[in-house]
């Protein structure tokens, strides 16, 4: 994967008024200094990468250096010369130690020198056949390559210096001069060395290897840079020396010589004396001159062959330091070299040129070069070396021109391609080359562009950067993409859609126009690319920071979509507070609605960013504006959802403050009442009571809780309807009033399958007045009674009495207690009259206690008394009776029958007798008395 980017910072990024978003860039700068963060990176990288000219084989700026060849029976050479002359040495060197004056002394110290020379001379060569054996498995840059060997002359330089000065008249005085001159340069003490080969060349001016004490001369003062001495000693090789095995290379030395010296006269020179060595090792190999004039360099030995190359490639220096000199030497070539080795030789032209800053030829080289060998693997070389040398003569216009051409020349879709699709290493290079060439363009575009404040420019680079973008993408990104073009890609498309959308936003069609089509389909494009970036496998660190970034903004990129749709449609206009418009509490549920496919990919989008980044400031707003969308669409299970979310994760944020109320609404009219009562309990727990009261939040959930039991009930689920409700109990233990209501439900539900066992079991708590009873009074008083109808329903009949006969004394306790106090007399206002008026205890308590507790109280003791009357209990059933009495003195618990109805009988109208109680009443104070007479006579009998 390939890091990005450019070293500036956009400053930033001017969006249009008409914009999605028009009032903030939400996220879009991020995405763009990202962008141009990772861009240097990738310039960095790509600076540093070898170009093509690491590629190509650019003459060397040194001369051929002559060397000996290495026998390849080096190993054979010195057992050879050990085993014959070994034991003679050693036998000389103590005849000499022995007898120094002896005639014969100077021989025998002549031959163990040239022993020990030999044998130091083929050490030498054999270390370095090794050396150079090495070389191709270490590594040089790791260290592990031995270094080269050196040469170890000290005994024969010993023998010789002694044989020197001991004995001046020996007749091979001038091997012994050559020898000793020779040794000392090869060990390393060249100037020495040198000082006794001048004295051979004066003492001994016929000496047989003169011409190569002249080239050890030579190469000494050449190396010293003393020209003229240099060129001196090769010319008396030249002159003096026609067969001197040496010849080719004191000339091709020579040359050297007047190349350095750096005019155009010297170089025309060195370009005759080049040609001069070339032409001579033709002629050496005349027979291997084929038909069509070119030698063939198979038939040559290897050293000469690469001498001969060595020659040619200084030749093609020399040519090009003469103006346009290049074209002569290309021409040369081709008459001397195959022509692949011919068009090698005149790609390294190129390079020399670039090396002495000769850009305008170079780049009429290259062209050339194309024009001729368009098909060529190379090609790609050429095209960078062209546009490097554009660039390195500040033309960098023609640079991206020349660029624009290369990327189309090289693409999948050209000629060069088909021709080259079989070479792999050309064709992947190419890819390569032509993937980071459309990316850098794409860049410079994209720069540019956030440049400039001239919006054609803008719009005229951005597309440029897409079409970039694009191409690298489906030529080169397919089988392996870039992390960095796919976002890159979706930030032009982005920026683009953005532009268009401003321009187009004014437009009031009912129908999208070309352009709106256009923009939609880049807006789409763009999400897709997004997503891409945001499934990406395996991020790093810093990637994963850009995936965030590209999450986000993927989801203005579908409010944008909205946009494009809906002229009025904004994320920002939605997500301020003062516009909006809480869930109406009226309960009304309407029937959901379908969401369009632009609202679809904005909610999906923005709920892929909440579940990846739930804690992010940005989240709130995102989800906010997912659940006013499906708010307007009716959904709202999946509206209070996303308010869920907003309250779950942001619980201080405004948009939880405003939230809370709607999502409550949202739950109910979705049926949801298990996240009511969660979100109730949640906010309790939490001491959360900034938008309702623990009690308020208590009642909500206790709401919910029965909402949720009754459905199952419904569902004919009982046992789960009666486990759920008396959840309530459990949930809220200091809310006797919730739990009272709870058991009251719950006893409902079991009444409803007949189960009145358990019925009066669940009532059984609350049938007393007590903190640990019902919360009320009438409740208790309630639960007491159907306690009572269920326990006779399962004939336990004592049990049934005594709980009817505990339902009517709390129901008169009650009825006693509401009594005004005898200080507190009541008032009544007649509303006509406006005048108070003082009312009787019993009128007051009449219109204080509703009918249904008077009516029970009525039937506790009618029932109950029936009851012990029919278990012969007289004492409980006249008890009973006779607490009726006592307590309807005035007549206002008298009950009586109207119809179907049981009614308390001073609420009866008896002005309309039509519609009166019927003429017996069910129950009245001398009824009772009747009653109670009855039984207690009854009683007497036993």
């Amino acid at each position: 994967m390939r890091r990005i980017g450019l070293s500036f910072v956009i400053a930033c990024i001017l969006l249009s008024a008409n914009s999605a978003y028009a009032e903030d860039d939400f996220g879009k700068s991020a995405v763009a200094q990202t962008l141009f963060q990772l861009a240097s990176k990738h310039r960095s990288a790509a600076d540093s990468t070898d170009g093509p000219r690491s590629r190509v084989d650019v003459a060397p700026s040194t001369p051929y250096a002559y060397r000996e060849e290495t026998p390849a029976n080096v190993d054979e050479l010195m057992a050879r010369i050990e085993e014959q002359n070994g034991v003679l040495v050693t036998e000389f060197e103590h005849l000499i130690e022995k007898d120094p004056l002896n005639p014969d002394a100077p021989k025998w110290l002549g031959q163990v020198a040239e022993f020990h020379y030999q044998m130091a001379h083929y050490a030498y060569l054999r270390a370095r056949r090794a050396w150079m054996a090495q070389l191709d498995t270490c590594d040089e840059e790791a260290g592990t390559c031995a270094p080269e060997p050196t040469a170890d002359y000290g005994a024969a330089i010993a023998d010789y210096r002694r044989l020197y000065a001991s004995y001046p008249n020996y007749e091979k005085m001038d091997d012994v001069l050559f020898r000793l001159g020779d040794a000392l340069i090869r060990n390393r003490q060249a100037k020495e060395g040198i000082s006794y080969l001048h004295k051979l060349t004066q003492q001994y001016p016929d000496y047989k290897d003169l011409d190569a004490a002249y080239l050890a001369m030579g190469e000494y003062y050449f190396s010293q840079k003393n020209t003229g001495t240099a060129q001196a000693a090769y010319r008396k090789i030249l002159d003096s020396y026609p067969n001197s095995i040496y010849r080719q290379y004191a000339e091709y030395k020579l040359a050297w010589t007047y190349l350095n010296l750096g005019d155009e006269e010297s170089y025309e020179t060195a370009i005759d004396l080049f040609k001069s060595v070339v032409e001579s090792i033709d002629k050496t190999y005349a027979s291997a001159i084929g038909s069509d004039g070119l030698i063939d360099e198979n038939k040559l030995k290897v050293g000469e062959v690469s001498f001969r190359n060595q020659a040619l490639n200084d030749l093609s220096t020399t040519y090009a330091e003469l103006p346009d000199g290049w074209k002569a030497a290309r021409d040369y070539l081709q008459t001397k070299l195959p022509p692949d080795k011919a068009l090698s030789k005149i790609d390294q032209l190129g390079g020399i040129l670039d090396a002495q800053g000769k850009y305008e030829e170079e780049i009429v080289l290259y062209g050339e070069l194309l024009a001729s060998h368009p098909d060529s693997p190379r090609a790609v070389d050429w095209y960078l070396n062209r546009i490097n040398a554009y660039e390195a003569s500040n033309h960098q216009e023609e640079a991206e021109i020349e660029t624009r051409r290369a990327i189309e020349a090289l693409s999948p879709a050209s000629d060069w391609y088909r021709a080259n699709a079989s070479n792999a290493q050309a064709v992947a290079m190419a890819r390569r080359w032509s993937s980071e060439r459309l990316y850098a363009l794409a860049m410079k575009s994209i720069t540019t562009a956030e440049q400039s404040k001239d919006r054609r420019v803008r719009s005229d680079r951005f597309a440029d950067a897409e079409q970039l973008l694009r191409r690298e993408i489906d030529f080169y990104l397919k089988e392996a993409p870039a992390f960095d073009v796919y976002y890159s890609y979706a930030y032009v498309l982005d920026e683009i859609s953005d532009m268009a959308l401003a321009a187009t936003k004014s437009s009031k069609k009912s129908s999208p126009s070309p352009d709106q089509t256009a923009l939609l389909d880049r807006l789409r494009s763009a999400a897709q690319v997004y997503q891409k970036i945001i499934d990406w496998e395996s991020p790093d660190a810093e990637m994963a920071e850009q995936i965030r970034i590209a999450a986000n903004r993927q989801v203005f990129v579908y409010a944008n979509i909205l946009a494009t749709s809906d002229a009025e449609w904004s994320i920002v206009h939605s997500a301020k507070m003062q516009n909006f418009v809480e869930e109406k509490r009226d309960g009304k549920v309407l029937e959901k609605e379908d969401l369009t496919e632009a609202e679809r990919g904005f909610v999906r989008s923005a709920e892929q960013y909440a579940a990846r980044y739930p804690t992010d400031d940005e989240t709130p707003a995102f989800l906010w504006r997912a659940a006013e969308i499906y708010r307007s669409h009716h959904d709202y299970d999946q509206a209070a959802q996303r308010f869920d979310q907003i309250i779950s994760h942001f619980p201080d944020h405004e948009y939880a403050a405003v939230s809370v109320g709607s999502m409550f609404e949202l739950y109910y009219k979705a049926n949801r009442y298990d996240k009511i009562e969660y979100w109730a309990k949640y906010m309790r727990d939490r001491k959360n009571f900034k938008h309702y009261t623990a009690r308020e939040l208590e009642d909500t959930a206790s709401f919910a809780i029965d909402k949720q039991a009754t459905i199952l009930a419904d569902n004919g689920q009982i046992d789960e309807a009666v486990s759920t409700i008396l959840r309530i109990e459990s949930s809220f233990e200091s809310r006797r009033d919730l739990a009272t209501s709870a058991r009251l439900k719950a006893a409902t539900f079991e009444e409803t399958r007949r189960y009145y066992k358990s019925a009066a079991d669940i009532l059984q708590p609350i049938c007393v007045n007590s903190e640990s009873g019902a919360d009320t009074p009438q409740n208790a008083a309630l639960a007491s009674y159907r306690r009572a109808g269920d326990l006779s329903q399962i004939v336990r009949f004592r049990e049934a009495a005594d709980a009817w006969a505990n339902a009517a004394k709390i129901y008169y306790q009650y009825f006693a207690d509401q009594m005004p106090s005898p200080q507190t007399p009541a008032i009544k206002v007649n509303k006509k009259s406006k005048k108070s008026q003082k009312s009787s205890p019993a009128q007051s308590i009449a219109t204080t206690i509703d009918s249904k507790s008077r009516i029970q109280a009525g039937l506790s003791i009618i029932y109950g008394a029936q009851m012990y009357r029919d278990l012969d209990d007289a004492d409980a059933a006249s008890g009973l009776l006779d607490l009726y009495i006592q307590n309807n003195t005035t007549g206002i618990y008298d009950i009586c029958r109207r119809g179907d109805d049981i009614v308390i009988c001073n609420d009866i109208d008896h002005t309309n007798s039509a519609s009166g109680a019927d003429s017996k009443d069910i129950v009245n104070e001398q009824i009772v008395a009747n009653r109670l007479s009855a039984i207690l006579e009854r009683a007497s009998l036993y």
